[in-house]
């Protein structure tokens, strides 16, 4: 359909522009900055072989641990001699962030280089039309509109990807929401903190009909490590908390909706052992959210996903295939939801 409208995909990342747009930058694409007049072949053709993958995320890992470890130092040193020389505590400082700034930078160009050579490829093998971000993510106002049960006053995320799944449209990306609080010290100051009430994948998939209702789930246990301060799923004034007849499926979950009646009749034995596997598919707390034509699905994993990680060293082959498992969770829980022939009847 885009390109019917004369639109053009890039030939690394899939995104599609605008070839007559004159805001496009010397013909580089704006999510991978992939030079546009290159052909899918070309692109191909420049991509690293294993070997030099591996001998290059080497040298950006002890860069990276090197420049991380002078940070350490320049901190430690300036914490030291702040009470005797602060002039020269001052210029540590400053050379340390400078190191810290290298070392992000580094390791944001590792991150690309896996991108450009492994993450992409992976995605494709099972993501049909797939358009992939690193730094980019699901917009607030999205993630305000699905209205899932938790309750959160900032987000962050990265590594967005969109496209089809077994012909189904499908979004997906690492967020992290938290919550703000504010204290007050003795002297009557205030301060604001924030902290994380969840910390996973944000799934959003299209639905082939109409959800006649709101309806939203969060499971009861929590299956991930990482402890709440505080319960941050909250209900709506308008909608009441829902049981079903199956016990099993009241223990996990929180069923939340304005149509009680709507609800259970959407709840079947089939549709709630649906749910109930997705949930067994995931390694952690999982939420639900039916509106309009799309259902989120949330995973509060407590990791991101497609990362660089220290125990993976350089070698490529196994970085490929975490990678893989860790986009099998996600495709695993849409074959499940895909089984639902009410949902997804066409």
């Amino acid at each position: 359909e885009l390109s019917a409208k004369g639109l053009n995909p890039c030939p690394r990342c899939g995104a599609f522009y605008d070839p007559n747009d004159p805001k496009i930058k010397k013909w580089k694409c704006s999510l991978c900055g992939t030079d546009l007049t290159l052909s899918p072949e070309e692109v191909k053709g420049s991509l690293l072989s294993n070997e030099e993958l591996s001998k290059k995320l080497k040298k950006a890992n002890k860069n990276a641990r090197r420049l991380k470890r002078l940070t350490r130092a320049m901190i430690l040193m300036c914490i030291i001699f702040l009470p005797f020389i602060w002039k020269f505590s001052l210029c540590l400082l400053i050379l340390g962030l400078t190191f810290a700034i290298i070392s992000t930078k580094a390791t944001k160009n590792a991150k690309k280089m896996l991108a450009d050579n492994v993450t992409r490829d992976v995605i494709s093998e099972v993501i049909d039309e797939a358009v992939y971000s690193m730094y980019s993510r699901l917009p607030d106002e999205t993630l305000k509109e699905a209205d899932v049960p938790l309750w959160w006053d900032r987000a962050d995320g990265t590594d967005i990807i969109s496209g089809k799944y077994r012909r189904h449209v499908i979004t997906f990306c690492d967020i992290t929401l938290e919550e703000e609080s504010t204290s007050t010290d003795s002297d009557g100051d205030t301060s604001t903190s924030y902290y994380p009430v969840f910390t996973g994948q944000w799934i959003i998939c299209e639905l082939e009909r109409e959800f006649p209702i709101k309806l939203r789930l969060y499971e009861n246990s929590k299956k991930s490590l990482k402890k709440k301060k505080k319960k941050s799923a909250k209900s709506e004034e308008n909608e009441n908390e829902i049981k079903t007849a199956d016990e099993e499926f009241n223990k996990r979950f929180q069923i939340l909706s304005e149509d009680q009646y709507s609800a259970l009749q959407i709840l079947t034995p089939h549709f709630m052992n649906s749910l109930m596997n997705m949930d067994d598919l995931s390694d952690s707390r999982i939420f639900f959210s039916f509106t309009g034509k799309q259902v989120n699905i949330l995973l509060d994993s407590n990791k991101d996903l497609f990362e660089l990680k220290k125990k993976d060293g350089a070698n490529v082959s196994e970085i490929r295939e975490r990678m893989r498992d860790e986009l099998r969770v996600i495709t695993n829980i849409l074959d499940e939801l895909f089984r639902n022939d009410w949902l997804f009847k066409t």
